[in-house]
């Protein structure tokens, strides 16, 4: 199966969400985009930018490799918004 699946980009997206208790609300308020958008994407409807799964990788406290499916988020220490490890 390709990593870069919508369908499971957007389960990934969604189980993370899950994990910290957030809605789509939140999470589309976090990341900059409308909770449609974020229904969309956890449904695999659709593909998104880097810029998107960048935004919305910091606003789950993640990674994007993470929701890409290449790494978990035990793989490194997850740090607050504006320190992850792969942040410029």
């Amino acid at each position: 199966m390709n990593r870069y699946d919508a369908k499971t980009i957007g389960l990934h997206i969604r189980e993370r969400r899950s994990m910290m208790k957030i809605t789509q609300e939140k999470l589309a308020e976090e990341a900059d985009i409308s909770s449609k958008y974020v229904g969309v994407l956890e449904h695999g409807g659709q593909t998104m930018s880097a810029e998107i799964l960048f935004n919305l990788a910091m606003a789950l406290k993640s990674s994007p490799d993470t929701l890409l499916g290449y790494s978990t988020d035990d793989d490194f220490e997850i740090k607050e918004k504006g320190e992850q490890p792969w942040q410029y």
